[in-house]
């Protein structure tokens, strides 16, 4: 068995664009050296001595009417804040390279990945990834996010350290939508989307039941505690049911110490069926931060308010279908974007990836189309799924600034996937006029 072992520096958490480290023997950015980006700002530039990019604003101009240029005189580096000017100015997010492979299929023995948000965080010069892999859950370790390697390995395959409980809601599935860290700073804490695929009936495998967990670790991940059921769907399991998913599932966390709260963003698939039923949609629940979001802490929103509990409440989808031909939305990465000084989404639809934009974590724009592509309906036709938007230069994956990446799963369809990034930009650009 061989191990790579990796000590957590520190808890980091998002408040509006400002990180804080707790017990860090560092400051600023990996190995103290540069920092992440103010609200709206770009990244520092590495202390390293070497010439600086500007002396004066006039040696910034980026020709772009929707970004104020200026020259930090700290350090000698250019910083583009971003204008917020919805009538002249527009968001767009821009791919800048073409796809590349992250994990190439078989790569460290894991299929099927990622299966859910990528979630990361960074301890000095090493980034902690944690994702889903088949139904189970994997921790790599890199220096960029683009080489990664497992934390732990046998015979050259990445050894699991977290999987299904062979009972209960997580009998068949178990893998991490997110994992940050505990309000003490040191133990981690993993929201996962469990699945129970014993049902009545012909249904067979692969049809689920999904319920949100959550698991504890006291030792930097290398085991976990389960906790327990955090949130339900709507719709109780049916004995038999009549689409292949149900219930709530695929969560994103994003912590906000300024109001205090764990916020989960989830998709609900209702169990009914019909001219009246929801189409699936992304939802939101929270619970104070001070609770490290145990089972029944939770609340969901629903018609305006957080009022209902996180096992069997109502919920409002927050992040719907950007038009008719896309009804459902699911697959949430949500992140503060501090380019931006606003909360940006991305998600899936039927026919593409999106992005959207929200002041307040609840009410979501209308859905930007990013990434197109065909539902497959063939063995054979190319298939994506699972994107997570990531920033290199943030301290994990709550935040994200305007350069970052596109992660995701892609492969053919009913084959296996495996996990692939495009370049990308945040930008504000001016608007067309008609």
């Amino acid at each position: 068995m061989q191990r790579y072992s990796f000590g957590l520096a520190c808890a980091v958490v998002v408040v509006l664009g400002v990180f804080f480290a707790a017990d860090c023997g560092e400051t600023g950015g990996i190995d103290g050296s540069g920092g992440s980006a103010g609200g709206g700002g770009s990244a520092g530039v590495a202390g390293t001595g070497g010439m600086p990019e500007c002396e004066s604003a006039e040696d910034c101009d980026d020709g772009n009417e929707c970004t104020e240029d200026t020259c930090n005189p700290s350090n000698g580096s250019c910083e583009h804040t971003a204008i917020h000017d919805d009538v002249s100015c527009e968001l767009e997010l821009v791919f800048t390279g073409e796809q590349e492979d992250v994990l190439s299929l078989g790569e460290w023995g894991v299929y099927h990945m990622p299966d859910e948000h990528i979630s990361y965080f960074r301890a000095y010069d090493t980034y902690h990834v944690w994702f889903t892999a088949a139904r189970d859950a994997h921790h790599f370790i890199s220096n960029d996010l683009l080489k990664m390697v497992p934390t732990e390995t046998v015979d050259g395959r990445s050894v699991s350290f977290f999987g299904p409980s062979g009972e209960g809601f997580d009998a068949y599935y178990a893998g991490p939508g997110s994992v940050i860290h505990a309000r003490n700073g040191q133990d981690l804490l993993m929201f996962y989307h469990g699945e129970d695929q014993s049902f009545e009936g012909p249904s067979g495998f692969g049809w689920f039941y999904s319920t949100i967990g959550l698991a504890r670790s006291s030792d930097q991940g290398k085991t976990w505690v389960r906790m327990g059921a955090v949130i339900t769907g709507m719709d109780p399991k049916p004995a038999t049911p009549t689409r292949k998913a149900n219930g709530a599932g695929l969560p994103c966390a994003l912590v906000n110490e300024s109001d205090g709260f764990i916020y989960l963003y989830y998709i609900d698939w209702p169990t009914h069926q019909g001219p009246v039923a929801d189409p699936d949609a992304i939802h939101v629940a929270r619970s104070p931060i001070s609770s490290d979001g145990v089972p029944g802490s939770w609340r969901k929103y629903f018609e305006g308010a957080f009022d209902e509990p996180g096992l069997g409440g109502n919920s409002d989808g927050v992040i719907r279908g950007p038009h008719s031909e896309a009804l459902w939305s699911g697959f949430p990465s949500v992140s503060f974007n501090v380019f931006l000084d606003s909360y940006l989404a991305v998600f899936q639809a039927v026919d593409g990836f999106y992005y959207s934009t929200s002041r307040d974590r609840v009410n979501w724009g209308v859905g930007k189309k990013l990434l197109h592509f065909e539902e497959p309906t063939q063995a054979g036709d190319p298939w994506y799924a699972y994107p997570s938007l990531l920033s290199p230069s943030q301290p994990n994956d709550m935040s994200t600034d305007e350069v970052g990446y596109l992660y995701y799963g892609f492969g053919s369809f009913n084959a296996a996937h495996y996990m692939v990034r495009r370049p990308l930009n945040v930008l504000w650009v001016p608007v067309e006029a008609d």
